[in-house]
């Protein structure tokens, strides 16, 4: 399977409504506490959250999946991401600072 078809079956089992790939992203950054409108801006309200000062969202998002024990390139470390669990427990820093 692709990188989309994983963030798709990812999504929905994190219970966001089938649509359009950006819109379940987004919609997914707004259920773990992102206000903003853009898919870039949420992500960048949630790295930052978490400890990742944003700079790039490559460097950032690798920076982030490398401390959850992820290895090799980004678009590896997405996969395992996005296949290797159905739902993720996020930290309550990122609701409390943005929600």
């Amino acid at each position: 399977m692709s990188l989309n078809d994983n963030k798709r079956s990812f999504y929905i089992a994190a219970g966001v409504a089938p649509g359009p790939l950006n819109d379940m992203e987004l919609a997914w950054l707004k259920s773990n506490g992102a206000t903003a409108d853009s898919i870039s801006d949420c992500w960048r309200e949630y790295l930052t959250a978490q400890g990742f000062p944003y700079g790039t969202y490559n460097d950032s998002i690798k920076l982030w999946l490398e401390s959850q024990g992820f290895t090799g390139g980004v678009k590896t470390m997405l996969n395992s991401f996005y296949t290797g669990t159905k739902e993720r427990s996020f930290s309550n820093e990122f609701s409390s600072e943005f929600g």
